[in-house]
């Protein structure tokens, strides 16, 4: 049970920061952010549900309309 509830703040958490790479980096960018300093990629961690791909569309979408 504790586990399915980290899991959903560090969704939540995710969504509203923009997190690339969905819940599984949320945390170290986190503790990052908190800290003052520049948050490590999490780009090799793929969320399983392949939201990665929409981070990506996002990301290029956001570029192309700058």
């Amino acid at each position: 049970m504790l586990v399915i509830v980290e899991q959903l703040v560090a969704l939540r958490l995710a969504i509203a920061l923009g997190t690339p790479g969905c819940e599984v980096g949320v945390w170290s960018e986190l503790l990052a952010r908190l800290r003052g300093s520049t948050p490590r990629s999490e780009r090799g961690l793929a969320c399983i549900v392949g939201l990665h791909v929409i981070d990506d569309w996002e990301a290029r979408r956001r570029v192309s309309l700058g």
